[in-house]
């Protein structure tokens, strides 16, 4: 098999206290990539000077300020390698992973995206990120770590794949149509989704990827409009529930995850004080799980406040 020409895309915005860490570990990997681009996207702090200290190692491309998807989106069609491996500016790979990867094309040559597991990565006690230990796998010890397949039914229930640990065949994201730059979240998903119609993904058991967590960000910012629920109701709509092997995605279980996504979005709303959101969501929840007795009493109460705030002067 040809080596796998692997360009690794890092899209940043006011990156500069995690930047250097995530770099070095891209530096580090024991399969070393064909270039590692880094996309400032309009960056205001120190970030481009940190770039600028890595010298030919990195190749920078400035843009204005378009959001993480147009920054990825850029950096894919100035890659020169027939795989993109992508990594947010604040994580960090194991100095195995993309060997590991290599080692799954080898295995699973039909691949459309190859992955790996991942660690949260929560600060200690002193608010500081220690350095993760290098797991230290030896090829010995790998024998039984590949998990392929078909994954679009999966999918269906949620992202299996995180964007840090992925690797994806060229061809299959031009063919995709790449990041959608009109999703503020949920593009990851919704790229994934799209890749999991075109061929089998494959994952390396290992998490060989630590994804950098702040105790605000384990609960994301609730947004006005339920863009994960857009994306699976569109995605039902052209495709349906089966992957193009035969795989059918457990209804019962998308049921259960449609419900929770939309009450957890309208309980968001509702602690926003976005009364009319709030009743929207839970209305769409209810019709997953009428008999749940805690989403009408929410519905109930936001579309009390509604009708409150309405009649205010």
């Amino acid at each position: 098999m040809t080596k796998p020409k692997i360009s690794v895309i890092i899209p940043v915005y006011n990156g500069e206290r995690f930047l250097v860490q995530t770099i070095d570990s891209v530096l580090s990997q024991t399969y070393s990539p064909l270039e590692i681009i880094v996309v400032d996207d309009g960056s205001t702090d120190s970030s481009r000077d940190i770039l600028k200290s890595f010298g030919s190692k990195i190749d920078v491309i400035s843009k204005i300020n378009g959001g993480v998807s147009s920054a990825r989106n850029r950096g894919i069609q100035q890659a020169r390698g027939d795989w993109i491996a992508f990594i947010d500016a604040d994580d960090f790979w194991d100095s195995k992973k993309l060997e590991l990867e290599v080692l799954a094309i080898s295995n699973y040559p039909e691949s459309m995206v190859v992955y790996t597991g991942f660690r949260n990565w929560l600060p200690d006690v002193n608010g500081q990120y220690v350095v993760p230990t290098p797991l230290g796998l030896s090829k010995d010890s790998v024998d039984e770590i590949f998990d392929s397949g078909w994954i679009y039914h999966r999918q269906l229930l949620t992202n299996w794949v995180l964007t840090s640990t992925a690797m994806v065949r060229r061809t299959a994201l031009e063919r995709s149509g790449l990041f959608d730059e009109e999703f503020p979240v949920g593009e990851d998903w919704d790229l994934f989704i799209r890749l999991s119609r075109q061929g089998t993904f494959c994952k390396v058991c290992y998490p060989l990827t630590w994804y950098r967590q702040s105790p605000r960000s384990l609960t994301a910012s609730v947004k006005k409009i339920d863009y994960a629920s857009q994306i699976i109701e569109s995605t039902i709509s052209r495709y349906g529930y089966t992957s193009p092997n035969g795989d059918v995605t457990d209804v019962e279980e998308f049921k259960r995850r449609c419900f929770q996504r939309r009450f957890n979005h309208g309980l968001g709303a509702f602690k926003n004080k976005w009364y009319p959101t709030a009743v929207n969501s839970f209305c769409e929840a209810i019709k997953f799980d009428p008999f749940h007795l805690k989403v009408w009493v929410y519905y109930s109460s936001s579309f009390v406040m509604k009708l409150w705030n309405k009649s205010q002067p």
